[in-house]
């Protein structure tokens, strides 16, 4: 097999191009594992660089690299007992070639030219890596013994692993995926969707808020808490959701609102009815407008409210069950600062409640366009064995037609008619692959020079083209159960 692998120019005295003949092969163990190590080694200078860096096209181009070398160790750790252990081989050699190729020349004196050169090298700065604590004295052994200081050349390295992974990846007989067992189909009732209930709170929630005749008005901010809604026929047939509603960020009231589907009238009249039944049921108050009570005095009680005919109803104040004193966290940021803290457990339990909320609130107001992604999934802390208490974050506020929307489908720009019919699936598909491989999705695309934007700001065909490469970046990566789902989503 013959492999071209692009490399940058070096100097005199510098490791060689990369090259199948730059040297007799490896002992294919010693060399995959020191590869497992120096993985590792880098994948923790990202982090120290991504900490410490200021420049937030230096950051994403740091998680990139990262999100490349975390493919690669997950690809040479399943192929290296393969039938492809000779390429695995190569490849390593390959790539402890480019590694010690950033050492500083300072680092390549007196060690001597042989197959096991990289290797000593590389294997010589870990060593002095280790000790280190802080992430001040990391950056200055970094910068005594790495040649770091350009974006080009960080990007240069990232695009070279990429190449390995491609290489990695080319088709072949599979034996792993051959030997998976199919997964076992469970015969189960679909799950009853709340998508009309919701819309009832929200409008409801929607009208109490516009009733108001303050100045300046009151624009309220809603999140409500993601649940499955299996068991949750209660209180004679209604469902309770769960939200904290606010018009400024520095408070938030808990509020839990019962709702069920209006009744229907009855046709025929009883003659000699001559009186409006009352409402049966416990003493409650209309909701004539919601600033009366979104009040800091409420702030440990958790309002209990009912939707009925379209009206909000509020009944006698319950104890609060939310810790709202906690600092709340976006997805967004525990993917960026805390991805460790993603256990498996937890990535389960997310995925599932983010794919009920697209079944219980697609076509409600609460998933506005764009707005379902990470940077809009908040949590709370909470007492639980499992620290998972996810919000949908949502403005309360009437639907606006998009600008980009023409009235005559003639004046209708063909590029920016939605490649998928339903955009909401795509950015499902763009949080579980976040969630199981724990990186914001931009450190699995290449930035081209481009500085990222948020996912809100761009429009659903780029949502499409952002979801398709980075699954084609990761599938191999990922459970058949994460996998068969994104692909799902992603089906056109």
């Amino acid at each position: 097999m013959q492999t071209i692998i692009p490399c940058e120019s070096v100097p005199s005295g510098t490791v060689p191009a990369y090259t199948e003949t730059d040297s007799p092969p490896l002992q294919a163990l010693s060399t995959v594992s020191s590869l497992m190590g120096t993985f590792i080694f880098f994948r923790e200078i990202a982090d120290c660089l991504t900490s410490h860096e200021q420049d937030q096209d230096l950051c994403a181009t740091y998680r990139y690299l990262h999100v490349q070398l975390l493919l690669l160790t997950e690809r040479v750790d399943v192929l290296q007992d393969s039938d492809r252990s000779a390429t695995v081989a190569t490849v390593a050699q390959l790539i402890l070639k480019r590694f010690a190729s950033l050492l500083r020349s300072s680092m390549r004196r007196g060690v001597a030219q042989s197959p096991s050169q990289p290797m000593q090298m590389l294997e010589g700065v870990q060593a002095g890596w280790g000790p280190l604590k802080s992430w001040p004295e990391k950056v200055e052994y970094l910068r005594s013994h790495l040649c770091w200081e350009t974006k080009q050349r960080w990007e240069e390295v990232a695009s070279f692993l990429e190449d390995c992974v491609d290489l990695l990846d080319a088709p072949s007989p599979d034996p792993v995926a051959a030997s998976r067992r199919p997964i076992p189909t469970v015969n189960a009732s679909a799950p009853i969707s709340v998508y009309m209930e919701a819309t009832l709170v929200f409008d409801a929630l929607l009208a109490s808020s516009q009733a108001c005749q303050c100045m300046p008005g009151h624009e309220y901010t809603a999140r409500l808490r993601l649940e499955t809604y299996g068991n949750r026929r209660q209180r004679e047939g209604k469902y309770a959701f769960n939200l904290m509603l606010g018009f400024d960020e520095s408070y938030w009231q808990e509020i839990l609102i019962h709702a069920a589907l209006p009744e229907k009238k009855a046709k025929v009249r009883i003659v000699g009815e001559s009186k409006a039944r009352k409402r049966q049921g416990p003493v409650s108050m209309l909701v004539k407008k919601l600033c009366d009570h979104i009040r800091p005095q409420n702030f440990r009680r958790c309002l209990n409210m009912g939707v009925e005919n379209g009206q909000l109803w509020k009944l006698q104040s319950l104890n609060s069950q939310m810790q709202l004193g906690s600092i709340p966290i976006r997805l967004e940021r525990i993917l960026e600062a805390h991805p460790k803290s993603l256990g498996d457990k937890i990535k389960r339990v997310l995925a599932v409640l983010l794919a009920h909320c697209i079944m219980h609130l697609y076509g409600t107001p609460w998933l506005q366009p764009g707005s379902f992604n990470s940077s809009n999934i908040i949590f709370l802390g909470t007492t639980a064995s499992v620290p998972l208490q996810p919000f949908i974050h949502s403005r309360v506020c009437t639907q606006v037609p998009r600008d980009d929307e023409p009235e005559d489908e003639g004046n209708l720009d063909p590029d920016y008619v939605p490649l998928h019919p339903h955009p909401n699936l795509v950015m499902l598909a763009i949080m579980l692959i976040e969630i199981y491989m724990a990186t914001p999705i931009r450190s699995f695309i290449r930035s081209n020079g481009t500085s990222w934007q948020s996912l809100e700001l761009i429009d659903e065909n780029s949502h499409l083209d952002l979801a398709q490469e980075a699954f084609q970046r990761c599938r191999s990566n990922l459970l058949d159960n994460y996998r068969i789902a994104v692909d799902r989503c992603l089906d056109v």
